[in-house]
C-alpha cells in the first residue's frame, strides 16, 4: 500500500495532476443528487401547502356568503313576524277596547230595563191608586198622564239604547272582519316572499348550471388547443426560435414557457403546478382565461409565487454555458 500510494504521489509529481480516488467522487455525484432531490421535494411540498392554503380559502369564503344570505332571509322572516305580532296586539288592544265599550253599554241597557220595571212598577201603582181614587180627584188623571209620557220616554230611551247596541255590534263585527283582512294580507306577504325566495333560488342554480356548462365548454377548447402541439413540437418550435441563440442549446424543456416556448427570465409558478414566463401568464389571465394554458383544467385561483428555484438553474445552465470553451469542431 505504501509502495501504491508512493507510486501514486510519484505519478502526480510527474504529470502535475492531482487523481482522487473513485470513491470521493462517487460520493460528490451522490450528495449533488441528494440536493437536488431534495429541492425537487421542496419545491413539491411548497406547491402542496400553497393549494391546501387556498382550497381552504375558497371553502371559507363560500360557507361566509352562506351564512350571510342565510342571517338575510332570517332577518325578514324576523321582520314579518314582528309586524304580524304588533298587528295582532293591536287588535287585541282595539278589541279589549270595544269589550268595555260593549260592557258599558249593556250595563247603560240594563240600568234602563231596570229603571223601566221600577217605573212600571210605579205605574202600576199609581193605576191601582188611581182606581181607587177615580172618583175622588180628578187631578189623578194628570198624574197618569205624565207617568204615561215618563214611559213613553223610558220606552224611547230603550229603543235607542238597542239602536246602539246593534251599532256597536255593527262597529265590533266591521273591526273582526278588517283584523281578519289585515292577517291574510300578511299571510299574502310572507308568502310572496316565501316565493320571491324560491324564485331567486332557482335562478341562482341555473346561473350556477349555465357557469358550469361554460366552464366545462372552455376548459374543452383550451385543451383541445393544448393538445394540438405535443412536448416534442413544442420543444422542436422552441429550439428553430432560438436557433440564432447558440447560448440556448440543449436546456431542458422545463425551461421554456408553455405559452411563448422561450426560455424564461422571470418564471412565475400557477395553481396547476406548472412554471411560466410571468408576462405571458398575466396576459393569458388578462384576457379572462381562468385554466390552466398546459393541461386545460380550472385553476382554482389566479395568484403568482416566483419560481425562484427554476430562475436560478436557468440562469446558472446559461452562465455555464457562456463560461464552457467552444469545442474543437466549432473553432474549425
Amino acid at each position: 500500500m505504501v509502495q501504491k500510494r508512493d507510486s501514486l504521489s510519484g505519478a502526480g509529481r510527474s504529470t502535475g495532476v492531482v487523481a482522487l480516488p473513485g470513491t470521493v467522487l462517487a460520493r460528490a455525484g451522490d450528495w449533488l443528487q441528494w440536493g437536488v432531490d431534495g429541492a425537487v421535494k421542496g419545491v413539491e411540498k411548497t406547491v402542496e401547502g400553497i393549494k391546501g392554503v387556498w382550497h381552504y380559502r375558497r371553502i371559507s369564503e363560500e360557507r361566509r356568503n352562506a351564512l350571510e344570505l342565510a342571517s338575510r332571509q332570517q332577518w325578514m322572516l324576523m321582520e314579518v313576524e314582528h309586524e304580524r305580532r304588533k298587528e295582532r296586539d293591536r287588535i287585541e288592544k282595539e278589541e279589549a277596547v270595544r269589550k268595555r265599550e260593549m260592557d258599558e253599554h249593556l250595563r247603560h241597557v240594563e240600568d234602563v230595563k231596570s229603571e223601566k220595571e221600577r217605573a212600571v212598577a210605579r205605574l202600576r201603582e199609581q193605576m191601582a191608586l188611581l182606581e181607587r181614587a177615580t172618583q175622588q180627584e180628578q187631578n189623578k188623571e194628570s198624574l197618569i198622564e205624565d207617568l204615561r209620557r215618563e214611559a213613553e220616554q223610558r220606552r224611547f230611551q230603550e229603543a235607542a239604547a238597542l239602536s246602539a247596541l246593534e251599532e256597536l255590534r255593527e262597529r265590533q263585527h266591521l273591526a273582526a272582519e278588517e283584523g281578519r283582512e289585515k292577517a291574510r294580507i300578511l299571510e299574502e306577504r310572507e308568502t310572496e316572499i316565501k316565493n320571491q325566495q324560491e324564485a331567486h333560488q332557482k335562478q341562482i342554480a341555473e346561473l350556477e348550471a349555465e357557469l358550469a356548462q361554460f366552464k366545462e365548454q372552455q376548459v374543452m377548447d383550451v385543451a383541445a388547443s393544448a393538445r394540438r402541439l405535443s412536448p416534442a413540437q413544442r420543444l422542436s418550435w422552441g429550439a428553430q426560435r432560438n436557433s440564432g441563440n447558440s447560448d440556448l442549446g440543449g436546456l431542458p424543456d422545463e425551461f421554456f414557457c408553455s405559452i411563448t416556448l422561450d426560455v424564461m427570465q422571470d418564471p412565475v409558478l400557477a395553481a396547476d403546478g406548472f412554471s411560466y414566463e410571468r408576462g405571458a401568464i398575466e396576459d393569458w389571465f388578462a384576457k379572462g382565461h381562468r385554466t390552466s394554458p398546459k393541461t386545460g383544467a380550472q385553476l382554482a385561483h389566479t395568484e403568482l409565487q416566483p419560481n425562484l428555484a427554476i430562475r436560478n438553474l436557468i440562469q446558472h445552465a446559461i452562465g455555464k454555458k457562456k463560461s464552457d470553451p467552444p469545442l474543437e469542431d466549432d473553432i474549425d
